[in-house]
C-alpha cells in the first residue's frame, strides 16, 4: 500500500515537473517570436529612417523627391527615387485584387453559411482554403503563362488597342493572380463572421414572414458587417505586401498612371527585385528600406484596425 502511494506520488511529481518544463519552454518561445519580430522592426525602421535624418541620403533622397517627383530611376545619373509610381503601381493592383476577390469570397461565404447542405459545406470550405496552400511562385507562372496569353487575346480588338493601349503584363494580369492567392482569406474570415451569427436573430428573422435570402441580405450582412469588414482590411493587407506575383505577372515599368492594362511596379516587388544589387550604406540602399518602413507600418495599421472591427463584432454579439 505505501509503494502505490509512493509510485502515485513521484507519478504527479513527475507529471507536475514535465508540465512545468512545457509551460516554460513555451513562454520562452513565445518571448523569443515577440524578441525577433522587435529586432526586425527595429532594424527596418534603423535603415529606413535615415532617409529622414543621414545628411548624406537627404541630399538625394528627400521628401520633396520621393512623394513630389514621378520618376523612379535609382541607376541614373543623378539618381531619381521618387516613390509615386510604386505606391500607384501597389494601389492599382490592390484595386483589381480586391475587386474580384471580394465579391468571390463574401458571396462564397454567404452562399456556404447560409443556403448550402451540410456535405455540399464540407466540399467547398475546404476546397477554397485549399487555394492558400498555392505558392505564390506558382500562380505566378501561371499568370505570366497563361493568363496574360488569354488576356492578349482580348486585346486584338482595335477600340480596346486604341483606349487603353494594352500590354502584355499589367496590372490586370497581376491583380488577377494576386485575387488568387486573397480569395481564400476572404473566404475564411467572411463565413467565420457570418458563422458566428447567433441563429435567434435568423429565426426571429423568417418568423416575422423573411425569406431565407432576405434574412440573409437584412439581417445576417448588417450583424456581421465589423467582420466582413476586419476580412475586407486583411485581404488589403495580404494584397499589399504580396511580392512574387507581382514581381512575375505584371511588367516591372514604373509608369505613373491609373491605367491598369499598362505594365506597373509595386512597393515590395522595387525591394525583392532591388536590394541584392545595391551598395550597402547607399542612397538606394536605404531608400529600398524606407520602402519596406512604408510596407511595414501599412501593414500593422490595417491589422490594427481590423482586430478593432473584430472586437466591435465581439462586443456586438455579447449586447455591450
Amino acid at each position: 500500500m505505501i509503494h502505490t502511494f509512493n509510485r502515485v506520488v513521484m507519478v504527479r511529481r513527475y507529471s507536475n515537473l514535465c508540465e512545468r518544463v512545457g509551460e516554460t519552454l513555451i513562454a520562452v518561445i513565445s518571448l523569443m517570436s515577440i524578441l525577433f519580430m522587435v529586432l526586425i522592426v527595429l532594424f527596418i525602421l534603423k535603415e529606413g529612417l535615415a532617409v529622414l535624418f543621414n545628411p548624406a541620403v537627404k541630399s538625394e533622397a528627400s521628401l520633396r523627391e520621393l512623394f513630389l517627383k514621378t520618376v523612379w530611376q535609382p541607376i541614373s545619373e543623378p539618381p531619381k527615387y521618387s516613390l509615386l509610381p510604386l505606391i500607384v503601381g501597389t494601389l492599382k493592383i490592390n484595386f483589381v485584387s480586391l475587386l474580384i476577390a471580394l465579391p468571390l469570397g463574401m458571396l462564397s461565404a454567404l452562399f456556404v453559411s447560409e443556403k448550402a447542405s451540410d456535405k455540399l459545406r464540407e466540399f467547398i470550405k475546404p476546397t477554397i482554403e485549399l487555394l492558400a496552400g498555392i505558392p505564390s511562385v506558382v500562380i505566378g507562372f501561371f499568370c505570366l503563362t497563361k493568363v496574360a496569353s488569354w488576356l492578349a487575346h482580348a486585346y486584338q480588338y482595335t477600340w480596346l488597342q486604341e483606349m487603353f493601349t494594352p500590354t502584355r503584363l499589367n496590372a490586370l494580369v497581376g491583380g488577377i493572380g494576386i485575387s488568387i492567392a486573397v480569395v481564400p482569406i476572404t473566404f475564411t474570415l467572411c463565413e467565420e463572421a457570418i458563422h458566428n451569427v447567433p441563429e435567434s436573430y435568423r429565426i426571429a428573422s423568417m418568423a416575422l414572414g423573411a425569406t431565407r435570402w432576405q434574412t440573409a441580405l437584412h439581417v445576417v450582412i448588417p450583424t456581421a458587417a465589423p467582420g466582413l469588414l476586419a476580412a475586407t482590411l486583411l485581404s488589403f493587407g495580404r494584397a499589399w505586401g504580396e511580392t512574387m506575383i507581382a514581381l512575375m505577372a505584371t511588367g516591372n515599368a514604373p509608369i505613373l498612371d491609373w491605367n491598369i492594362f499598362h505594365s506597373v511596379r509595386t512597393l515590395s516587388a522595387t525591394v525583392a527585385a532591388e536590394i541584392p544589387e545595391t551598395v550597402v550604406g547607399s542612397s538606394h540602399y536605404h531608400v529600398l528600406f524606407f520602402i519596406g518602413s512604408i510596407l511595414l507600418i501599412v501593414s500593422f495599421v490595417v491589422n490594427w484596425l481590423s482586430q478593432l472591427a473584430i472586437s466591435s463584432l465581439q462586443r456586438k454579439f455579447a449586447g455591450e
